[in-house]
This record gives structure tokens, sequence and C-alpha cells, in this order.
């Protein structure tokens, strides 16, 4: 009876007067009928279940106890994806390379560029002013040359003893009039003023020169001014030749520097071979490198440069102790010279002729002398005192600056008078204007470099400078940045256990943000430098995306999946039958009825394939699981649902499973294997 006549029948037996059904038996009888439909499906399951255990039964080893697989040769591959941002291959942010006033910017964003394009301007004003700057320092060490080597021929001055000179040091102005001269005794005296002007300051050299009295010879006698023009000659052709001696050793010294240079070129080939590239050619001399170079010539040629660097770095030894001796030579010449003069000056009579009052001025740092007075001896000695720098004299009063006069006018000797400039001070001099020099080269430099140019073509793609910006050399935010026309990269980073499978050329798949296109290319550059900042370290990758004609957008997101591994007609097994034991790799065989463990190699890791490289044939019956092993379950936390829980873990693709595969965990037969 269907249920359409149970229906029929219920109505007519209700309208006969029997009893009319409570909803509490409409509701057994559905679960009746619910009941019937489960019996139902359940006779289907069951005969998909007969026929999915025919299928089983067939791939079941001989003791019947196991699920295997064949190895077999097929093809695998091994990817490692990461995530990145999307950047333009040729970018070039502009910044001035000296400071300065931004004058004029001439672009703004989104206009094209050619290499050499006026980007922006510096205000030349600065720049010039610069320019004049250096060349004053240079006018300077110049005439501070000139000075000091015209203290040492001087005649009216001396290190050791002069006679009546008045000397002035720093920017010291020292001043006697000449109508002030004269001699106790009534004996005309004459006093010589010398000006000269050494940079800003102007230096006023005083000779005071007496008439010989009757019971003195004459201070300048025909043999002795011979002897002091024959010692102010040896000081000049001494100054020439240290003058000379310091560009030979300057000379030297950058001969060196360019020979070090040349040697570190010279053995660059030699040295990029590696130790088995050396062993190799120990072994056999005609063995070249794998990269074509003959490592026997390329051996030849960084010793021969080494010597040459060598050689160089000796003849700067030589030049220097050269200029040492040319040094104390000049040295030398300059005593004589002095001592020339002071005998030239002194007269040999030892007899002192009184001498006049006179003033001195100065505005240096001298202190203010005294009032000093003191007899006159037989032998030439003045008294008196004088505070630093003070001025002395047997009857003169006065206040000085930095510089010094003593003695009498006539015979004798005694300390102090204009100081003489050592050869040290000559070849200290020398350098200052080879420094001051190359500031002026410097400074003319940095004023050619006032116009920003575009380096690229492109597209300028932000001006982060205005007018009347006052900017930095080489500055990092002050910059015009221009995306170029040479394609465009994708800058992502790797972890440290997957970037050692990485290699530069391995080609890559690439999707960029929405876009469903994929796109391909390839590793460009991969960094050894972590950039992580936490524990876990991360090395940049930059993939290099084949050129085409789609406009992508700075920043945009991509995804990459790089291709490290793999192959067509390799061995091969479900990724699942292979075990990991640290870094040991092992596969369970069946062979004969029994499982023996194989230790394998292992080549591309794919998603479900593995590549084994070694250990196994094809044809080799592998164990994926033992049915045998019941299947172990949590009631308190499963959620009845494999993989899906919170304690699973998350397999990275190209990754070996942790732990042994090719078993069911444990617990229950005739359920699903396990991948491993």
């Amino acid at each position: 009876m269907t249920d359409q006549d149970t229906t029929v029948a219920t109505s007519a037996t209700a309208t006969a007067g029997e009893p009319v059904r409570t909803p509490a038996s409409v509701r057994r009888a559905a679960r009746r009928r619910r009941k019937l439909v489960v019996s139902g499906v359940s006779a289907v399951v069951v005969v998909s279940l007969v026929g999915a255990g025919a299928a089983f039964a067939a791939n079941r080893g001989s003791a019947g106890t196991y699920r295997t697989a064949t190895a077999t040769t097929g093809e695998v591959t091994q990817t490692v994806d990461a995530a990145g941002t999307v950047a333009s291959a040729a970018r070039a942010d502009a910044a001035f390379s000296v400071a300065g006033t931004v004058a004029t910017v001439t672009v703004g964003v989104g206009d094209p560029v050619s290499p050499g394009d006026v980007l922006a301007t510096l205000d030349l004003t600065e720049l010039e002013d610069a320019v004049e700057s250096a060349q004053e320092t240079l006018a300077r060490a110049e005439q501070t040359l000139e000075d000091d080597l015209a203290s040492q021929t001087s005649s009216s001055s001396s290190t050791a003893t002069s006679t009546g000179a008045t000397a002035s040091s720093g920017a010291a102005t020292a001043t006697t009039p000449s109508s002030s001269a004269s001699t106790s005794t009534g004996t005309p005296g004459v006093t010589q003023a010398v000006a000269r002007t050494s940079g800003a300051s102007t230096v006023t050299q005083v000779v005071a020169t007496t008439t010989p009295s009757a019971t003195s010879p004459s201070a300048g006698s025909t043999s002795t001014s011979a002897e002091v023009a024959q010692a102010l000659e040896a000081v000049e052709l001494a100054q020439q030749a240290l003058l000379d001696g310091y560009d030979a050793a300057t000379a030297a010294l950058a001969t060196s520097s360019t020979s070090v240079v040349g040697s570190q070129e010279a053995c660059a080939a030699f040295l990029a071979a590696t130790a088995e590239d050396l062993a190799s050619a120990a072994a056999d001399p005609e063995d070249d490198a794998p990269d074509g170079v003959d490592l026997a010539a390329a051996l030849t040629t960084c010793q021969d440069a080494i010597t040459a660097t060598l050689g160089a770095q000796s003849d700067v030894d030589g030049a220097q102790h050269s200029l040492l001796d040319l040094a104390a030579q000049l040295d030398g010449a300059i005593q004589k010279a002095q001592d020339a003069l002071a005998a030239d000056q002194s007269g040999g009579s030892g007899e002192q002729t009184p001498g006049g009052s006179g003033s001195g001025t100065g505005d240096g740092s001298g202190g203010t002398a005294g009032t000093p007075s003191g007899p006159s001896g037989s032998d030439g000695s003045a008294g008196g005192s004088s505070g630093a720098g003070g001025a002395t004299g047997p009857s003169g009063t006065g206040s000085s600056g930095t510089g010094s006069t003593t003695g009498p006018t006539t015979g004798g000797s005694s300390t102090g008078g204009s100081k003489v400039a050592s050869a040290q001070q000559i070849l200290a001099d020398r350098a200052a204007i080879d420094l001051a020099e190359a500031q002026v080269a410097i400074a003319q430099a940095d004023a050619q470099r006032s116009t920003l140019t575009s380096p690229i073509a492109g597209t300028v793609a932000q001006v982060a400078l205005a007018v009347g910006d006052r900017v930095e050399a080489s500055s990092t935010s002050a910059v015009v940045t221009i995306l170029g026309v040479d394609g465009y990269v994708v800058e992502t980073t790797v972890p440290l256990t997957e970037v050692a499978s990485l290699a530069v050329g391995q080609e890559t798949a690439v999707t960029v943000s929405d876009d469903p296109t994929v796109r391909t290319g390839t590793v460009s550059s991969i960094g050894v430098l972590s950039t992580s900042t936490s524990s876990t370290p991360e090395y940049p990758v930059t993939i290099a995306l084949d050129p085409q004609d789609d406009t992508l957008y700075e920043g945009s997101s991509a995804q990459a999946s790089i291709t490290v591994a793999g192959g067509t007609d390799v061995l091969v097994v479900p990724t699942s039958a292979v075990r990991a034991t640290g870094t040991a790799r092992t596969v369970a065989v069946l062979r004969d009825g029994k499982v023996t463990d194989v230790t394998v190699e292992v080549g591309a890791v794919g998603q479900e394939t593995t590549e084994i490289t070694s250990g196994l044939e094809a044809g080799d019956e592998v164990v994926l699981a033992d049915l045998s092993q019941e299947i172990v379950t949590d009631e308190e936390t499963s959620t009845g649902l494999s993989g899906l829980g919170d304690s699973g873990t998350t397999q990275q693709r190209g990754q070996m499973p942790s732990g042994g595969g090719g078993q069911f965990p444990a617990g229950g037969t005739g359920g699903p294997p396990s991948r491993g």
C-alpha cells in the first residue's frame, strides 16, 4: 500500500466514526518512513564500499595488510612560494651632489625625461663665493712660502745673533721713525725701515746701522761681505733643492698609489680562482680554470704587478729619505749664513758705540716692556730688560707687539731679531699650497655641479624639493624620483629554511594583485644579509619579470612561485612514502611479503610526489600504510575533521613531511591512509 492509499484509508476510517489519529501517531509513522529511506541509502553505501574494497584489494600487498604504491618514472616540480611587491627595474633617485639652495625646479610628476635632461638647479652665488674663498686661501699659502723663503736669505735677520735689528711677527706692525735715530755721543746714525706685505699683514723690518767710530773697524769689510753673499747664495740653492725634492717625493707617492690599484686589478683574475681550481692547476699546469682563465699566466701577471708596486713603494721611501737630507742641508746653510751675517755686522772690535733712542709699537701679544736702561760696556753687551716680546736698548723706551729688538747699534751682539723659517716650515708651506690647490679644484667642480640632470630615461614619479629649499650634498630625501622604462621586478623575502634552495636564473611564475594573468620571470639576485627584525632570518630576493607591454604600478602586491628543482622522466614515489629522520630519508619497501626500510636520496619534493635519485628502482613496491595498525583518536579534543583542527601543522609546498610518512596515525583499521 502506498502512502497515498494509507492516507485515503485513514480518511475513510475517520469518516466511519473511528478515532482520529493523534499527532504522536503521525510522528511515529514519519519515523518509520525515514528508516525506510535510510535503509535504502545504506544499501547504496554498502554497494559503493564493496566496489572500493575491490579496488583497494587490487593494490594491497601479498600479505594483505599494507597499502602500497609502485615506484615509477614521472614528472615532479618543487617550488618556493613568496609574496612581494612590484618595482621598476630601473629607478633613479636623483639628488644634488653638493649643498646649496634650490634656485629652479624644471619638472613635475608625470613628466617624461631623457638622460641628461635638467631637473633642477642651485643658486650659484654661494658656490662662486666658495671658489673665491679657496683661491684667496691659495694666494695666502703661496705668499707665506715666499715670505718664509725670504726670511732665510734676508741680510737683516738672524736666528742666533743680530745687530740693531727690529722684527715683528704675526699681524704686528713695528715702526721707527728715521728722525729719532741718534747716538749719545752725537755720532749720526741711520735707521732704515723695510716694509713687506704677507697676506693681510704688513711687516716692517727696521735695520739700524751706525757710522763706524774711530775706534771700531768697518762692520762690512770686503772679505766679510763676500762671505755673506756666498752664504746667502748657498741658502738659495738649498731652498730650490728642497722644493725639487718635495715635488719628486709627491710624484713618487702618486705613482705608488696608481701602482697599488693596478696590482689589485691585475691579481683579480687569479684571486677569483677557487681552491679547487688551484689544486687542479698544481696537479696539471695545462689545466685552466672553469671560466677559461689561464691560472699560470694570471699568476705571472699578478706577480709582475706586485713587483712593480714594491718598486714604486721603494722609490717613495728613497724620495722621502732624500727629502729629509735636503731639509738638513738647508738648515745647515741657513746657520752658516746667519753666522756670516753676525760676523759681518759685529765688525770684530767688541767696542760699543751708544745708540740713540727709538720707540716701537705693535698690536700683537707681546706684552709691554718696562723702561729699560743700562750702561754701555766695552764688551758690547746691552743693559736693560724687557717683558715678553718687549723692546730693549741701552737708552730707549717703548712697547712692542710680538717682535723684539735688542742690542746696541754697533759692536757686540745680542739675541733676538726677525724669525727665520726652518726647512721644516718650508715643507709645511709647500704642503699647504697643495692642499689649497686641491680645495680650489673641489670648489670649482662643485660650482659645475649646480645643475641636477636625469641619469636615465623614464617618467618623473616624485619631486621632493622646491625653490628656496636648502639641500645637503647627496641627500636621501631631497630627490627627484624617476621610474625607468626597462621593465619591472618583484622584490620579496625568503626565510632561511628555503633560501638555500634558490639560485640566480631560476624560473618564476608571478601574479600581480587581482590580475589572474600569470607573468614569467627569473631570479636576478639573492641577498646574504637578513632583513628580518625578528628571530627568524629572512633574505631579500629580486625577481626580474620578462619584458611585457603591460603597465604595472609601483608597489603593487605580487605572488611568486619559484621553481627550485624538478624534472621529467625521473623516478618518483608518493611523498607520503618517504620518511624523514633528521637529515636521513627512508622508504619502506615490500619484497617477498616482507617490509624493509631502505635509505634513499631525494631530489625535488613536489606537492604529491618526490623524486628519488638513489636507493630505489622502477617497479619497487613501496609501503604507504600498514593496515594492521590502529588509528589513535582523541575523543576529548578531536573535531572529527582530520587535519582541520587547531593542533594540525601547516606543511609548505615543496617541503618534506616531518615524521614517518606512509602509516596510519594509529587506531582502528580500514580507515583512509595518511599521506604523512
